[in-house]
């Protein structure tokens, strides 16, 4: 005796997990990643330390922004039915620069006023001065300016612009020159 038996079953084809990102890659600015494996599937992705959100569900996630710099590793698990597929990429996320300085102000007009850069630093940044409206030199690209003086009283602005390549940051800080006063006798 001989029985046929048939039984029909699926075949779920295995996905690929595949991405890109692109951004500026500084910290604080967003990233965006796309998917370009297999399309209406399920996605799991893991984003790397210092990370916001840590994770996503998105087929292209945008907006993940890094807090700290370095190199993070980004991990995408697409699944699609019982089968699933990863890829782990990495990214370097850098630094963006912290401006901050101090200053000797207020002076009278003519005086000299000095700046102190007191940021976050490291080799190869760029720093760039704009000292506002009536100061000799209007400009500088030294870490620490010295001898800035002012013509006119009243609240100045300064603005400081550090680079590292890729980032920038801008600090601006006002204070306030004393105008001369008046000798008439």
């Amino acid at each position: 005796c001989s029985e046929v038996a048939t039984a029909a079953f699926t075949i779920n084809q295995t996905p690929v997990a595949s991405f890109t990102s692109n951004s500026s890659y500084c910290t604080g600015d967003s990233v965006d990643f796309q998917n370009t494996g297999t399309t209406v599937a399920l996605y799991s992705w893991d984003f790397g330390s210092g990370a916001t959100p840590a994770v996503d569900t998105t087929e292209n996630p945008q907006d993940v922004v890094y807090s700290t710099g370095g190199i993070k590793s980004v991990k995408l698990v697409t699944t699609l039915g019982s089968c699933l597929d990863s890829v782990t990429n990495t990214i370097n996320i850098t630094q963006t620069p912290a401006p901050s300085f101090t200053h000797n102000a207020p002076q009278c007009e003519g005086a000299a006023v000095n700046f102190t850069y007191i940021g976050t630093s490291d080799t190869n940044w760029t720093y760039v001065w704009d000292f506002g409206v009536g100061a000799t030199p209007n400009s500088s690209t030294m870490k620490n300016p010295q001898g800035v003086m002012y013509m006119g009283g009243g609240n100045k602005t300064v603005l400081l612009t550090v680079t590292n390549g890729l980032c920038s940051e801008v600090a601006e800080v006002s204070f306030s020159i004393n105008a001369l006063p008046l000798a008439n006798a």
